[in-house]
């Protein structure tokens, strides 16, 4: 790979995050790296093929889409119209790298044609189940989901082509020294690359009294949502903010338990602006997952000088190292206990302090550049 600056295509859902609308903690992550290195001159494209439109962000981003790729017959057009158009499109560019984020059948029709064109394939893991094995995954991500065609058409697919797309990636990056240690294990050669985090101004006054818990996410069954109904109804002297949409069968369920509770305020899908918004004006934010990476959430949160209540997610056994929460390790009933008897002894300048040096913006395209001279010398 030729030194700095780089031509990089940052592949898939990006395009909502990039205005301000993410649905994902991994879109979101693929958006601040868009423009952190845009915004330090490099030649960023992002090729967001179900995006209908293509623009030029102020930072420089060039936002490009695959014309026809939705033509042709459903099963056999990825290799009639996708495959081609995607060879000739990133023959025309040129880019030095490619990127992609958490694992799919596609990213490995990437990968082989990264390796034609000589580009570097950059994977970064989005999930600790992403360094982990096919039945963590099953159980977290599609025992809920027995739709026949999705199986057919993404699930198998993708599970084929994880092990080939560890194997043969120019780069693996990971979030969290839990996913390090899961890959070098398996004779992968990971680097970290902390997540990002964009310092936000909210529009609500820091100091004024805090009203209630906020937990943030989807509500599927990787967020832990029996604990979660148990705790906010035991907890019911306590008001509960719940932001995210339900996204498979377990969530809708909980979705219409949780709706019956007094002491809970489900507000559904919000954009960026009016979470972060909800977050500072929080006690503390709460979670229930029984396994994330190294959630968006919690940097969102630390960076407001928020502190975190995680009943079992700790990632680089953060809070046993940093004034920023606590965790109970799996105990429901001492997260009711901080809950209920919350003393806040945290100070908001540590968080912010921990975020600004660990995963900031400013310093992001920086990071990601040591992590290029590490791996190719350049």
């Amino acid at each position: 790979m030729k030194d700095w600056p780089i031509k990089i295509c940052i592949f898939g859902r990006t395009v909502l995050a990039l205005e301000g609308k993410s649905s994902g903690g991994a879109e979101l992550q693929k958006s601040l790296l868009a423009r952190a290195l845009a915004l330090n001159g490099h030649d960023v494209i992002v090729l967001d093929p179900e995006n209908a439109k293509e623009f030029i962000t102020t930072e420089g981003i060039v936002v490009q889409t695959i014309k026809e790729w939705s033509n042709g017959i459903r099963g056999v057009r990825t290799f009639t119209h996708r495959i081609p158009k995607l060879i000739t499109f990133l023959k025309n560019q040129h880019v030095d790298a490619v990127y992609v984020r958490g694992f799919h059948f596609w990213y490995f029709v990437l990968l082989l044609i990264s390796k034609r064109l000589k580009s570097k394939f950059i994977l970064a893991c989005a999930h600790d189940s992403d360094a982990l094995g096919f039945c963590t995954r099953y159980s977290l991500f599609y025992s809920h989901n027995l739709n026949v065609w999705e199986w057919i058409s993404n699930y198998m697919p993708s599970e084929l082509a994880a092990p080939w797309i560890l194997k043969y990636a120019d780069l693996i990056l990971v979030q969290n020294v839990n996913q390090y240690d899961a890959l070098t294990k398996r004779g992968e050669r990971p680097l970290i690359f902390r997540n990002i985090i964009e310092e936000y101004t909210p529009t609500i006054t820091i100091n004024q009294p805090k009203n209630g818990y906020i937990i943030v996410g989807a509500l599927n069954v990787r967020k832990g949502l029996p604990q979660m109904i148990r705790l906010v109804t035991d907890c019911a002297d306590h008001n509960f903010i719940i932001i995210g949409p339900a996204t498979d069968s377990e969530g809708k369920k909980a979705y219409k338990t949780l709706k019956k509770l007094p002491n809970v305020n489900l507000l559904g899908k919000l954009d960026r602006n009016e979470t972060m918004n909800k977050i500072a004006g929080a006690k503390a934010l709460v979670n229930t997952s029984s396994m994330e990476g190294f959630p968006n959430t919690f940097l969102e949160a630390w960076s407001l000088g928020i502190p975190v209540l995680s009943l079992i997610v700790n990632p680089d056994n953060i809070f046993n190292r940093y004034e920023v929460g606590e965790v109970c390790n799996g105990d429901l009933e001492l997260l009711k206990r901080k809950i209920i008897h919350f003393n806040n002894r945290f100070s908001s300048e540590i968080m912010k302090a921990y975020v600004r040096k660990n995963h900031g913006f400013i310093t992001a395209s920086s990071r990601f550049n040591l992590i290029l001279k590490e791996r190719f010398g350049q």
